[in-house]
């Protein structure tokens, strides 16, 4: 791809699995701490000074946005691998804004698709989801909190 990627497994259940996903599709990523550490004191703290893993929080993520002038394109996952944060070299991008982009954009270039397919979404993401899918008459099948409520 060209790209210069990094990612932050955050110390969590994914830092195993970049490097095999580099290998396999040929793509230049830098595993940014490899350390699973229980204790997260790698992690910056949150605004009210408490250790958050929320790879949405610009605080969460500072170790990473940190970097941004070094990578094309960056990735963080909270330890459970349910959340993302991508950052690019402007800086955090709103993990929703990148959903809603997503679901369109593969939506209108999945012609092989059903069209009965739904974009699925939490209950607490945002409703640009919702006007995303809504551009393209799809329908939400929304769940409760957690990766799990997909799977």
């Amino acid at each position: 791809s060209g790209l210069k990627m990094a990612a932050d497994p955050m110390g969590g259940s994914g830092v195993h699995f970049w490097e095999p996903i580099a290998d396999i599709w040929g793509l230049d990523i830098d595993v940014i701490n490899k350390d699973v550490d229980p204790t997260f004191s790698f992690m910056p703290l949150d605004h009210d000074g408490k250790v958050r893993m929320d790879c949405s929080s610009p605080y969460a993520m500072a170790n990473l946005v940190a970097l941004k002038e070094r990578y094309d394109i960056a990735f963080g996952n909270d330890p459970d691998y349910d959340r993302h944060g991508i950052v690019t070299k402007e800086g955090l991008m709103p993990p929703n804004s990148y959903l809603a982009a997503a679901i369109e954009y593969l939506f209108t270039h999945r012609p092989g698709w059903s069209d009965n397919c739904m974009a699925g979404k939490t209950l607490v993401s945002s409703s640009m989801i919702d006007k995303a899918v809504d551009s393209i008459s799809r329908k939400i099948y929304e769940v409760p909190v957690g990766f799990k409520w997909f799977v």
